[in-house]
């Protein structure tokens, strides 16, 4: 494999040897580690954590990887070699962030996302009528989500997160997408003290955590702010003022067939947090 190019690590990715398979996409291929995964990807899915992007062979190819402090080894044959300068830091240093800069742009990040995104949990964000369910089990979660909001409106976390963790189509839930960004958002939102944010990470991540080594993952980068390349660039881009935020949506809204807009609704409902009072 001539043309194979490592293209960074994530900061996150344990040393060792990876062989115990969870399951491959076409642009990415994930290994168990511990109640997560590790993921090798293409550089179409981009850096993160607990990635490595390699560019030029296919994730079905991969059958294990090694990972020492200066080299990654595919299948016990291909060494790609890496130093500091390829390591992808996602813990940035967020001690500049303008929380209020953020809270002011809210109208404008819902506003741009009802309008474009369509994803089970829209009725959360538009407060209109939910689409009626087709099925039995669309009609239960739906039920669940709409039970789960007046929880969260409520500020009664734990419900919140019972209603949402594990529930809706795919590998990761929609629920669970939910959970990640909400984690997220309460870094963010300037409607809860320092503290009071801290307090509800813990009661969402802690509760939230289950038998789904992918969500599972996703909730851990989210609760420590590990964040990957398309969620760095979205934080910056608001805290940075930026007017046309449709790029950095988009790069976020684009993973998965809702995955990305559910997190990025949870993201948002985190400035909803015992606010049953306030209107979407």
């Amino acid at each position: 494999m001539p043309d194979c190019r490592l293209v960074s690590v994530g900061d996150r990715f344990p040393k060792g040897k990876f062989d115990a398979f969870h399951s491959c996409f076409e642009k990415v291929v994930n290994f168990r580690y511990e109640n997560m995964v590790v993921s090798v990807v293409s550089p179409l899915i981009g850096a993160g954590p607990f990635n490595i992007v390699v560019d030029g062979i296919k994730p079905d190819s991969i059958r294990e990887i090694s990972v020492t402090d200066d080299k990654i080894c595919i299948n016990n044959d291909l060494e790609l070699p890496y130093s500091a300068c390829d390591i992808f830091r996602s813990a940035r240093d967020f001690t500049d962030i303008d929380r209020q800069q953020v809270t002011s742009r809210y109208a404008e990040l819902l506003g741009f996302v009802t309008r474009n995104l369509n994803s089970s949990l829209q009725f959360i964000l538009t407060g209109d009528a939910a689409p009626q369910p087709e099925t039995a089990f669309d009609k239960e979660v739906q039920s669940q989500f709409k039970l789960a909001y007046t929880h969260l409106l409520n500020g009664d976390i734990e419900s919140t997160v019972q209603g949402f963790k594990g529930r809706g189509y795919g590998l990761t839930p929609a629920g669970d997408d939910y959970l990640a960004g909400l984690l997220l958002g309460t870094y963010f939102t300037d409607i809860h003290s320092a503290q009071t944010c801290s307090d509800i990470r813990n009661t969402v991540y802690h509760n939230a955590l289950g038998s789904n080594p992918l969500s599972n993952s996703m909730l851990t980068q989210a609760y420590n702010l590990w964040l990957n390349e398309r969620w760095s660039d979205f934080i910056t881009a608001v805290n940075h003022g930026k007017a046309d935020l449709s790029g950095e949506i988009g790069q976020i809204t684009a993973v998965g067939a809702s995955s990305g807009t559910d997190a990025l609704t949870g993201f948002l409902c985190a400035w909803k947090i015992g606010k049953k009072d306030v209107n979407p």
